[in-house]
């Protein structure tokens, strides 16, 4: 009872802002605008800021300068990402040729505000499509606003909503594909099931362009569709994706119509295995189907290898991924006092990752108790997502960087409100009171926005 009295004002206004909330949020058209107006509040502003390049943007500037001047480079990843950069700087006249490959270089005349704005709107998109998929799970529009408020209040996710780099653009593809493949999953055979299966494969096969990680989400896909005795569709998608892959790949050569010896841009990779691949010059089948599997080859070959891949920047590895104990450091000003880092609201992924050991405890003594496991279809399906996102980063043997956590990261918000309810009902039980339970979940969330402000400066570098 102290207990309680001490809390009795922080509850009584908690009891007020809940009936508040429980009032307007019913329907989703009011969630949708209330959660793309936050997107856009905190993705859009200041977005030429610096103008300077942050950590691989002077990377994807040389690689889009590469392509409309078209002149053969290499890089370890599918090109989808490299080629709508290009596509969008197009538009705009610029006479640069090349930016020096460090970080805090000038863009000079390339328009790298247009490309920052380009992501940004994936970033955007990537809130209502968190949203999307949350009620497509079944959660109530109230409960589904969560995982899409974690995506807006993510430093990391907000940092990479606003530079020139492609994995907000691969967690779009992902999740849309994903989004789709489980709606599939809900509908009983015809045409409309189809349409959605196709759809995700459609969007996978853009995700895998754009970086393998996405085979990931492929693999979940599959594992969805098995377990709703799918098994046509599996062959289907896999059919679409090595298309849609090979497609993209076929486009992009053509950027290159006069072919030749390869630019390795990054110094890592200038070694004879990247300098010798030779794009062709003429664009015929038989050459085309050679090229790909060499360029694939050499791709392979350049991840894998330590004598090459000892040359990328070291960073923590995914040990330090969930507790958010990765930084990097991406700019700083000339007079040092304003400075950029790499790093995600630590304290709400720190939440999560608890949350996501709660849930493992919870499943395992459940299941020794019942031998059976607790949980649903949906739940398992998130629960593999986040799995096998994230423990195959393990098995690689190169340096690793933190948003190759981010696909994962987004299957834990999407997990979250299963999780939450059952770690409030523990406190519950061990203070005997449900309200403060309730209340202190709240003060959580309150602490995790506070969060997000204080660290708001080494987000957007001011």
């Amino acid at each position: 009872m102290h207990l309680r009295s001490t809390f009795e004002p922080v509850i009584r206004f908690a009891n007020t802002v809940r009936a508040w909330f429980l009032a307007h949020t019913v329907k989703d058209t009011g969630i949708v605008l209330f959660i793309i107006m936050l997107a856009v509040l905190l993705r859009v502003p200041f977005l030429s800021h610096p103008n300077q390049t942050l950590f691989d943007e002077v990377l994807h500037a040389n690689f889009a300068i590469n392509i409309i001047a078209g002149a053969p480079f290499f890089d370890i990843h599918p090109p989808l990402a490299r080629m709508l950069f290009a596509e969008v700087a197009s538009f705009f006249p610029f006479e640069v040729s090349t930016i020096p490959i460090a970080i805090n270089q000038s863009f000079q005349d390339f328009p790298y505000v247009a490309l920052r704005f380009f992501v940004a709107l994936f970033g955007i998109l990537l809130v209502p499509l968190v949203y999307a998929l949350a009620r497509t799970l079944g959660y109530i529009p109230r409960i589904a606003m969560i995982p899409a408020l974690f995506v807006v209040f993510d430093n990391a996710l907000v940092f990479y909503s606003r530079t020139m780099l492609p994995d907000t653009i691969l967690l779009v593809c992902v999740f849309s594909g994903f989004l789709a493949a489980f709606a599939a999953t809900k509908k009983t055979a015809g045409w409309k099931r189809y349409a959605l299966v196709i759809t995700a494969a459609l969007a996978l096969g853009l995700a895998v362009s754009i970086k393998w990680t996405a085979l990931g989400v492929v693999g979940v896909v599959f594992i969805a569709y098995l377990l709703a005795k799918m098994y046509r569709e599996i062959f289907i998608s896999g059919i679409i994706v090595a298309i849609v892959y090979t497609a993209i790949f076929t486009v992009f050569l053509f950027s290159f119509p006069g072919g030749g010896k390869t630019d390795p841009v990054l110094k890592t990779y200038d070694v004879p295995i990247v300098t010798e691949l030779e794009f062709p010059g003429e664009h015929r089948p038989g050459s085309i189907a050679s090229f790909f599997f060499a360029h694939h080859r050499v791709m392979l070959e350049t991840n894998r290898d330590p004598e090459i891949t000892k040359g990328i920047t070291s960073a923590p590895g995914p040990l330090a991924w969930p507790p958010a104990r990765s930084v990097i450091a991406v700019w700083k000003n000339s007079e040092g006092n304003k400075f950029i880092i790499l790093t995600g609201n630590s304290l709400l992924w720190i939440v999560t990752f608890f949350a996501l050991i709660f849930e493992l405890i919870w499943i395992a003594a459940h299941y020794f108790r019942d031998r059976r496991f607790p949980i649903d279809r949906n739940e398992s399906i998130l629960l593999l997502g986040y799995l096998m996102n994230y423990l195959p980063f393990f098995l690689i043997h190169r340096p690793m960087f933190l948003y190759h956590y981010f696909t994962s990261l987004i299957f834990l918000f999407l997990l979250f409100p299963r999780i939450a309810p059952r770690i409030v009902n523990c406190i519950a039980r061990v203070s005997g009171d449900r309200m403060l339970a309730l209340t202190l979940a709240a003060f959580v969330g309150l602490l995790i926005l506070v969060n997000f402000i204080l660290l708001a400066p080494s987000t957007y570098g001011f």
